[in-house]
């Protein structure tokens, strides 16, 4: 993604009670670019999502369990 509003979209396969993990990392500190991830079921329905909501923008975000250093 390179400009505001840009979205990209990816598909992955798992198992019902396949544990998931997204992360995102922004990649710039600052600078007005929020960031969310969603995270949606094979029927459209939203598992989870995930925004940065920091008055500057520049944060990651994840959906899922806690992510490992």
């Amino acid at each position: 993604m390179g400009i505001v509003g840009d979205e990209d979209a990816y598909t992955f396969q798992a198992q019902a009670g396949d544990p998931v993990t997204v992360f995102a990392d922004n990649g710039t500190t600052g600078g007005g670019r929020r960031l969310s991830v969603t995270v949606t079921n094979p029927d459209g329905s939203v598992w989870g999502t995930a925004a940065d909501n920091s008055p500057y923008g520049g944060g990651d975000v994840q959906v899922g369990a806690s992510r490992s250093p």
